[in-house]
């Protein structure tokens, strides 16, 4: 029963959902030629963004400054592809700083993934966040600027958070163990000397005949 409650609330949510998004001018964006444009224009938009860069060996190092998009006289604000915008705006130290962000948020997530595995809870809720903050990056690659991410560096901060917390449990309740574990081992050791202590003191049987 549960399951079939459960499937019956998603199917209606997504139903919902699909009522209210996608009618009118947001069913149009769903059409094949739409969807077709929007890449294409997109791809062009990225080009534009790279190619003055690519143009310009001065600004390889440390970009064309912050903003520097709306200066190259587009309509658009930005170029609605975060990666491209970091590199050709902050340059390759910007660009690095970026992708090591990227490296440790990943490295993280898989840590906190594995660490996870021993509780059902902690695991489900640390899939739904990594899932956040993948579908937040792949966001990045058609919309929104590296000036208003706020949310998607909040959300890769927190992932790293719970990674460091869950290392420091384990690391604890390791430590806990060995301790344990030597104090069981030090007393079947004093165990074995009384009893080596009561046999060397124990009185000799004489007989006498």
């Amino acid at each position: 029963f549960s399951l079939f409650f459960g499937l019956f609330v998603i199917f209606g949510l997504i139903y919902m959902a699909a009522s209210v998004f996608i009618t009118g001018d947001n069913l149009e964006r769903w059409s094949g030629d739409s969807l077709t444009g929007g890449a294409a224009g997109r791809l062009e938009l990225v080009m534009d963004t790279f190619t003055p860069w690519l143009n310009s060996p001065s600004a390889w190092l440390f970009g064309n400054g912050a903003g520097a998009f709306i200066t190259l006289g587009f309509s658009d604000k930005y170029p609605h592809n975060q990666p491209i915008e970091v590199l050709t705006e902050l340059g390759l130290v910007g660009f690095s700083i970026y992708l090591g962000m990227l490296f440790f948020s990943v490295k993280y997530s898989v840590e906190l993934f594995r660490l996870s595995a021993d509780s059902t809870d902690h695991r489900s809720s640390a899939t739904i966040l990594i899932g956040i903050a993948l579908f937040g990056f792949l966001l990045t690659l058609k919309q929104g600027t590296v000036h208003n991410s706020g949310v998607d560096m909040m959300v890769f901060i927190v992932i790293a958070r719970l990674a460091l917390f869950e290392r420091n449990v384990l690391d604890e309740d390791e430590a806990y163990g060995d301790e344990h574990e030597d104090e069981y081992e030090d007393d079947e050791a004093h165990e074995f000397d009384d009893e080596e202590d009561t046999d060397d003191t124990a009185p000799e049987t004489s007989f006498s005949y």
